[in-house]
């Protein structure tokens, strides 16, 4: 029963779709009630199916619809993402005639959207689908100066912006070594040795996407006055400190202390269930704070002025780890004691023959986790040239003094040329000392006497 109305009307509340009959009877103040029932019929029906469009606007789809005719009002929209309505998944409810979001797919998906009215009534949901098209491979260009290579390709954009460009180097791209990643359409690559070297370039649209890539093959040039004293690809034989090595990677920060047992057991976990249920679907989850990995290396001889660059090649297994280098170098012995370089993943040595690296994984929550597939350490020097004219004095006691006029850690070098007509031979006096200022010219004539003369001079160091 309803209940009982004074007047000839009655609200009732919105109801779920289906055919209702009411029977209404008139009743006197006695409560004397008519003897026949006056009979009412209502069919409840669920929203009509709304009108569904979908596109792309920059980094985001847009889904748009229209309101829908409805028996009571609209209270808002289911959307679901899938390739059935049956198999869909629920995204978000809407309370307006439009949703977006930013698209992280590639290829064609479904979209789903349904009415819901106020009664709870669920109309038939409208389908539209979007197609969404990874870059397309760039056209690549190549310039070669000595040792620098400029590459150039074009725009690869299809259906999303792109985020930036990945620049890989290997025959082949499956497997070539991601050397960096540019926003724009040009870069440089500095390579430390002749040869004949394959690059790809392929575009990262907004969602992630890696597109088709072009290549070009450059030849490369010897690089002028530099010198590569070492290149070592590290085989992860150092020490791990919450680090773990698997299959040449190494994953960190991670519990390596624990049991299996007790890696469920100390969070109160029964199983890998407990633990995916708690937000930690990887196994060496939970992150701890930090760890690392650490290694020396003996370069067998004193080194006097070298630059070094250290190269980590990492991902985020999950979260948002931060990793940074610190380097030690040591003339003594492979236990020091260590000069140390905190967060310098590129210094510049002098007189050290021991050299120590360490890599530090820092997680800001209890999910991230770091992975390091590679780890280059490179030892290279730039040399610096210097030149001039100056005039010898036969009267300056050991030679005359010829300041240079850069700064040098180690001199490599000096040659010296006597000026004029007359033979005549010049000679140096430098003592090889680190960090020169100067060295000596001394002039001599073909009888082997000191003169004064001028003479031209060229030197070539660190």
């Amino acid at each position: 029963s309803l209940g009982f109305f004074a007047g000839t009307s009655a609200m009732v509340p919105p109801l779920l779709a289906a055919g209702y009959r009411w029977m209404i009877k008139a009743r006197n103040k006695l409560l004397d009630e008519s003897a026949d029932a006056c009979i009412a019929t209502l069919g409840v029906t669920v929203p009509s199916q709304p009108a569904l469009t979908a596109g792309i606007n920059g980094q985001n789809y847009v889904l748009t619809w229209n309101t829908p005719t409805a028996m009571f009002p609209i209270d808002h929209y289911v959307i679901a993402r899938g390739v059935t309505q049956a198999n869909a998944a629920l995204i978000a409810l809407a309370y307006t005639t439009q949703y977006q979001a930013r698209v992280d797919f590639s290829g064609t998906i479904s979209f789903w959207v349904a009415a819901v009215d106020i009664a709870g009534n669920t109309g038939p949901a409208a389908l539209a689908q979007l197609t969404v098209t990874p870059p397309t491979a760039p056209a690549v260009t190549t310039q070669v100066i000595d040792n620098n290579v400029l590459l150039s390709w074009s725009d690869a954009t299809r259906t999303l912006p792109i985020a930036t460009y990945q620049l890989s180097k290997g025959p082949d791209f499956a497997t070539a070594l991601v050397i960096g990643t540019k926003a724009g359409l040009f870069t440089t690559v500095f390579e430390t040795a002749a040869g004949t070297y394959d690059y790809w370039v392929a575009g990262i649209d907004s969602a992630g996407t890696i597109g088709t890539p072009g290549g070009i093959t450059a030849t490369v040039n010897a690089p002028p006055d530099y010198v590569l004293h070492s290149d070592l690809f590290s085989g992860f034989g150092g020490t791990l400190v919450n680090a773990v090595l698997d299959e040449g990677t190494v994953t960190m920060p991670v519990d390596t202390e624990s049991s299996w047992a007790q890696h469920f057991t100390g969070h109160a976990w029964s199983g890998p269930s407990d633990q995916i249920g708690a937000g930690f679907p990887i196994f060496a989850q939970p992150a701890l704070a930090s760890g690392s990995y650490e290694e020396v290396i003996d370069y067998g001889a004193t080194l006097a002025a070298t630059n070094v660059t250290v190269t980590p090649t990492t991902v985020a297994l999950a979260g948002s780890p931060s990793w940074s280098v610190t380097i030690s170098s040591s003339d003594t012995g492979p236990a020091g004691p260590w000069i140390d370089y905190p967060d310098a993943a590129q210094v510049y040595l002098t007189n050290f023959r021991w050299l120590k690296v360490r890599v530090t994984a820092s997680s800001p929550d209890s999910a991230s986790l770091l992975v390091m597939s590679a780890l280059e350490i490179k030892l290279d020097v730039k040399l610096k040239n210097d030149a001039g004219t100056i005039i010898a004095n036969a009267g300056d006691a050991g030679g005359t003094a010829v300041p240079f006029n850069v700064a040098f850690v180690d001199v490599t070098s000096i040659t010296v040329t006597a000026q004029g007509t007359s033979p005549r031979t010049a000679v140096t006096q430098f003592s090889g000392q680190p960090y020169p200022a100067s060295f000596q010219v001394l002039l001599f004539d073909a009888s082997g006497n000191r003169v004064s003369g001028a003479v031209s001079w060229a030197a070539k160091g660190y």
